[in-house]
């Protein structure tokens, strides 16, 4: 047993390389409400390729999904920073 009660488990819900990337066959909303069923801590937001931003209509897609807190995980500049942090709670990386 690990004894991991102290561990916060942040979760992508539209992973860039998870199956549905190639089949198209879950919605965003579908992948967001399985890491709430799982009782993950927060959400993380990430884009279609590594360093870029989860989109606007993504990020409220997800939003709509869950009342996790929500995270964007890259991709945010000084162009989009004030939209993606009225969305969410925040980001894992700086701004770019």
């Amino acid at each position: 047993m690990l004894r991991a009660e102290h561990i916060r488990v942040f979760a992508d819900s539209h992973v860039k390389h998870g199956s549905h990337a190639i089949v198209a066959d879950r919605s965003i909303q579908e992948l967001t409400r399985d890491v709430d069923f799982f009782e993950a801590d927060a959400v993380i937001a990430t884009g279609q390729r590594t360093g870029d931003s989860a989109t606007m209509a993504e990020i409220d897609e997800i939003r709509a999904a869950t009342e996790l807190p929500l995270l964007v995980g890259s991709g945010v500049t000084p162009a989009n920073v004030k939209q993606i942090l009225g969305r969410t709670q925040g980001s894992l990386w700086p701004v770019q």
